[in-house]
């Protein structure tokens, strides 16, 4: 569960993603949760992504309104089924989205957590915070 990100500075991103190191055949099995708010947007854009990102039907975009959130995906042969709830009601979906090409077989992959600033980003911003409050990996 993610707490509320509609206060983290613009283009701070959390990203959520498994990736297999052993070999770039098949975009290093990466599949990917993103959030972010960009600059003057009022609200913080998530992204469910099958990599390459670069295939526009690998990518599922949706507005994230302020509160916790639940992220979660279910990846099975052939199939990877993500989808983004309310954490203080698990029946309130926010977006779902089921991904059924590319979709890379299971290898050596493991489950990475990354926030950052893409490309470098504005030198006057000193820090920011994401509080996970739990995460869970099931391979």
């Amino acid at each position: 569960m993610v707490r509320d990100l509609s206060k983290v500075a613009p283009r701070l991103t959390l990203e959520m993603f498994t990736w297999d190191y052993s070999g770039s055949e098949q975009n290093n099995r990466e599949l990917d949760v993103v959030m972010r708010r960009r600059l003057g947007a009022p609200m913080v854009t998530a992204r469910f992504v099958v990599q390459p990102y670069q295939v526009q039907s690998n990518v599922y975009e949706f507005n994230l309104p302020p509160g916790p959130h639940r992220h979660s995906f279910r990846w099975e042969a052939g199939q990877v089924e993500f989808a983004t709830a309310s954490a203080s009601d698990r029946k309130r979906v926010l977006a779902e989205h089921d991904f059924t090409m590319g979709i890379p077989t299971p290898g050596v992959e493991s489950a990475r957590i990354a926030f950052y600033l893409p490309n470098g980003g504005p030198k006057d911003l000193a820090e920011g915070e994401v509080v996970i409050d739990r995460f869970e990996y099931t391979p």
